[in-house]
């Protein structure tokens, strides 16, 4: 069976969520006229990305604009699309994925596996990373759990015919060694391929553009300006790259195989929490901000109070609307 996917790299404003949903429309488009019935968007498309308690001002219901904007799109086009949103719920604040058909929501996925500063601001949410659709079924990796071992038996286990590598990925720092700088943008180059070739499915690896512009919470004098590394494309699963982007924004769509005997029903190989292949002292500065992070979060007492504000400023919102 073939599947033609569309990849959708671009540019997300912080906090603009009207704005870059609204700049997403003739991407999505595009992708639909040249025959792209499931399209992947980058993650947090909606809201951007600062490593800053103001994020949590973009924050959104469960059903918040996002989902409905997801909905029009899809039925509109007759396709399926897909990308991820920060959701408050009553305790806090988590990434969600969502697919959407031109029928309705197909599934869910939320980030388990939280990134370095990310842990500041936002918790792991476990639990299935496949969606059944007419289709296939859809496996989705957020950014740095494609980095993780745990996903790979995941979507081994859940039988997933293709999958879905939504990104908010920056090269590192300047202050960071060269030789560090350059594994880690080699490593996420081979990420798509990597999987690919392992799994035995098609791989849609989608990132922003343009570039991070945010504070840190360890280095609060140390704010953070780096381009995103780019490097959308689509690999197939054989392991060929059909199709690939710079840093630039762009519309890639591709014919994938789908073929059940390609699948090697196999995980991936990894060593402890990684299928990453960067040198262990980084893994272990990355596991550490991870902890400290996760500590952070679980401390703040503005974090509960924040969500349950935006959950009322939703409400209040959605309520004032004819």
């Amino acid at each position: 069976m073939n599947l033609t996917v569309g990849a959708i790299q671009m540019e997300s404003r912080n906090h603009d969520v009207e704005g870059n949903l609204r700049r997403a429309i003739p991407l999505v488009e595009e992708a639909a006229e040249k025959g792209a019935t499931l399209i992947c968007l980058p993650e947090f498309l909606p809201s951007g990305y600062v490593f800053h308690e103001r994020m949590w001002d973009a924050a959104e219901r469960s059903a918040g604009p996002t989902t409905r904007w997801l909905a029009e799109q899809a039925k509109r086009l007759h396709v399926t699309l897909g990308t991820s949103f920060l959701e408050a719920r009553d305790e806090g604040f988590r990434n969600v994925f969502v697919l959407m058909g031109p029928d309705g929501e197909y599934g869910r996925v939320g980030k388990e596996d939280v990134a370095q500063y990310e842990n500041w601001f936002t918790e792991g949410d476990p639990g299935p990373h496949v969606i059944q659709t007419p289709f296939a079924r859809v496996g989705v990796g957020l950014c740095y759990e494609n980095l993780r071992s745990f996903l790979s038996p995941k979507l081994f286990d859940q039988d997933a015919d293709i999958l879905l590598q939504p990104h908010y990925c920056p090269v590192l720092p300047g202050f960071l060694p060269m030789r560090v700088k350059r594994i880690f943008e080699e490593e996420v180059r081979h990420t798509a391929g990597r999987y690919a070739r392992g799994l035995g499915i098609p791989v849609v690896f989608v990132n922003q553009c343009g570039f991070l512009d945010t504070p840190t919470p360890m280095f609060p004098y140390l704010p953070l300006r780096v381009p995103f590394l780019g490097h959308t494309n689509i690999t197939d699963s054989d392991g060929t790259m059909l199709g690939h982007a710079d840093r630039a924004p762009a519309v890639l769509v591709c014919r994938v195989n789908l073929a059940p005997q390609r699948k090697t029903h196999r995980a991936l190989p990894s060593r402890g929490k990684w299928v990453a292949q960067m040198p262990t002292p980084f893994l272990r500065i990355m596991e550490f901000i991870d902890a400290r992070g996760k500590a952070a979060y679980a401390r703040n007492p503005r974090r509960e109070a924040a969500a349950r504000r935006m959950l009322g400023q939703c409400v209040t919102k959605q309520a004032s609307i004819p």
